[in-house]
């Protein structure tokens, strides 16, 4: 029995819980500020402040070159902000965006 939920929980959390994630990541800029929202079962909603905004980063792993995606991190003084697997191309324009 035992073995049975442990095969579940795994093919649950590899092909369902991952594209529950994806779905429900959310992100807007606006004039004044920069929305964030995630979570699966627990959902987390982010306001930034642009005038908050320290500095702004692109990241991108070998993985994520291969498939030309990228992470934009948005810096404050208090933490990181991270946009992840944006098309390479969007977190650039983006990433200028901020230094205006």
């Amino acid at each position: 029995m035992f073995v049975c939920l442990s095969i579940v929980d795994g093919m649950l959390f590899v092909f369902f819980v991952p594209r529950w994630k994806w779905e429900r990541w959310w992100y807007m800029i606006r004039d004044q500020e920069i929305g964030l929202e995630h979570g699966v079962w627990i959902r987390k909603r982010t306001l930034i402040p642009l005038r908050r905004v320290q500095h702004v980063d692109v990241k991108q792993g070998p993985l994520a070159r291969k498939y030309k995606l990228a992470s934009l991190y948005i810096y404050t003084a208090a933490m990181a902000h991270e946009i992840p697997f944006l098309d390479e191309q969007e977190a650039e324009k983006l990433r200028y965006t901020f230094l205006l």
